[in-house]
């Protein structure tokens, strides 16, 4: 699920889990996300630009600040609109996440 957003705006930790630094894209190391591994769930968020380095990992609560959203249109032009994507998991597999925010 896509979520719009301003480029700048914080991204808060929609669940409590150790959380760990991600990428989106292979080939291109601008844009950067985070997995968090909670009890039930995990969730990845791409498009921020987040504090943890690659290969750290840190536990977060819930609602904590986990970084700022990017600005993706500037990849794929004015056509996009600014989002973070979310993806949530249940034993790796993707999972509908339009009831987990709801």
């Amino acid at each position: 699920v896509d979520f719009l957003v301003q480029p700048g705006e914080p991204v808060y930790a929609p669940i409590s889990g150790r959380m760990r630094f991600a990428r989106p894209y292979r080939d291109d190391t601008y844009y950067e996300g985070i997995s968090i591994q909670g009890e039930q769930y995990e969730v990845k968020i791409f498009y921020l630009n987040t504090w943890l380095a690659p290969g750290l990992k840190r536990d977060v609560k819930a609602g904590d600040e986990i970084g700022k959203a990017q600005a993706i249109s500037q990849k794929y032009g004015p056509a996009m609109k600014d989002h973070i994507h979310v993806d949530v998991l249940i034993d790796q597999k993707n999972i509908d996440p339009t009831n987990f925010f709801l």
